[in-house]
């Protein structure tokens, strides 16, 4: 296997940066639902009631923009927050049912939309792409940012 070039993998981040803004924009305006906050009952919507902590280490984001998130969605009653056994302080954010019909309606009609681009990819496509980015999050995860060493 031939190692791929520095230039070369740069080109993935050119590219990751757009298609990420640019699908957060779609998926604002398709759903009328802040990105962040669909982030939140996403994650929800597959793992049991998470503190704010535990959603803002698994998403990547700040504590603060993750309370913010909650508190709009719970606010619009897509989540409520439930006393935790192992932590006073901080409450467990869990979806509802409100919640988890929103998140669940926005997803079949995003799988809707992808159809037209599904076709056009091969399942091998898909895992490489998939394979090449989770290495790349890995490696971007534990290492720290080049030049702060």
């Amino acid at each position: 296997m031939t190692s791929a070039a520095p230039d070369e993998l740069a080109r993935v981040f050119d590219l990751v940066g757009p298609l990420y803004r640019q699908t957060v924009r779609n998926l604002e305006q398709a759903s009328g639902l802040p990105v962040g906050v669909r982030a939140v009952l996403d994650l929800l919507r597959v793992r049991e009631a998470l503190t704010v902590p535990r959603i803002a280490d698994v998403l990547s984001l700040s504590r603060q923009f993750v309370q913010r998130c909650v508190n709009e969605a719970e606010e619009r009653g897509w989540v409520e927050l439930r006393t935790n056994p192992s932590h006073q302080r901080s409450s467990l954010v869990a979806i509802t049912a409100a919640g988890r019909e929103l998140v669940t309606g926005i997803r079949a009609g995003e799988a809707d939309s992808l159809m037209p681009v599904a076709a056009m990819m091969s399942r091998d496509d898909v895992a490489a792409c998939l394979r090449v980015l989770t290495q790349l999050l890995d490696m971007v995860r534990a290492e720290p940012a080049a030049g702060t060493r």
